[in-house]
């Protein structure tokens, strides 16, 4: 069901849709315990998804069976935690984004080549996070998850390691203020 909320001073109709967990949040969070819930499923598979993948691309080294099978478990029991959370206050708890920063850092740290394709990983988790835990908190996370990256870096140097973390800088700052502008928007178009 959509509904035109009014015309945009350019002339363009802002059209929202009913239920969406973004008009329905508080300063751009999600307030939404199934919508959470439903996100909390999606990770468990992904987490899946990408357990997996690390266990057969031969860029995580010789102990990529070993690292794919922790991240994979962790990442599970995290989110499987995080339901339990969910179930009993209606909110994510934080500790699923800092759970996700370290299981980012411990790949990068087991396997330096692979910080660009972490960092891809790490960047769409942002997103998430702004939509839980706002942007003051998803730019803390970005921010703890750019000094691990440094350490990394200085300690190891894998290739495009300046480029990943500009980029990384970057598109966490861009998506932090512009999904949750975006966010505080829709909600005050009521």
């Amino acid at each position: 069901m959509t509904e035109v909320v009014g015309p945009h001073p350019g002339g363009v109709h802002l059209v929202e849709v009913a239920n969406n967990p973004l008009t329905s949040a508080a300063r751009g969070r999600i307030r939404d315990p199934s919508a959470s819930a439903a996100l909390l499923r999606m990770r468990i598979v992904f987490a899946l998804v990408i357990g997996a993948s690390i266990a057969v691309l031969p860029a995580f080294g010789e102990r990529r069976v070993l690292l794919g099978v922790m991240i994979a478990v962790l990442a599970v029991v995290s989110d499987l935690h995080g339901l339990s959370v969910l179930a009993r206050t209606e909110q994510p708890p934080a500790t699923l984004g800092i759970t996700d920063v370290v299981l980012t850092l411990t790949v990068v740290a087991a396997a330096p080549e692979a910080m660009p394709i972490a960092t891809l990983i790490a960047a769409g988790g942002l997103t998430l996070h702004v939509l839980w835990y706002g942007r003051r908190r998803a730019l803390l996370l970005a921010l703890a998850y750019e000094a691990g990256l440094a350490v990394v870096a200085v300690a190891h140097q894998p290739p495009w390691w300046i480029a990943t973390m500009i980029a990384f800088a970057i598109v966490a700052v861009a998506s932090s203020v512009g999904l949750s502008d975006l966010a505080v928007a829709a909600e005050n178009a009521h």
